[in-house]
């Protein structure tokens, strides 16, 4: 599935609501569902600096395609991070580069 296929997905997924309430329940049930990533990969060099929140995020090259994985102590956070995980994993750097 291409990155915009991955966007339009989404986009798709949270048109059915017509409440922004409902959209952060969304989140906060992508982020549920989230693995999110084992305590010991909670590093300093996986945090994310200039967040409220304690968020983590890891890129992994596997072949010509990256994998992200994510977590966060909060589950707005979280599912935000889920989605953009969701979107850019299995893509190349080109791919990823080429988003505007």
């Amino acid at each position: 599935m291409s990155i915009q296929q991955s966007m339009s997905e989404i986009e798709e997924l949270f048109s059915i609501f017509d409440d922004p309430k409902d959209n952060l329940a969304q989140l906060m049930d992508l982020a549920k569902e989230s693995e999110g990533i084992p305590i010991n990969e909670r590093t300093e060099e996986t945090r994310v600096y200039g967040c409220a929140s304690q968020a983590w995020v890891i890129g992994e090259k596997i072949g010509h395609d990256y994998v992200f994985r994510c977590d966060s102590d909060a589950l707005i956070v979280k599912g935000l991070l889920s989605l953009l995980c969701k979107i850019f994993s299995g893509h190349t750097a080109m791919e990823i580069h080429s988003l505007d």
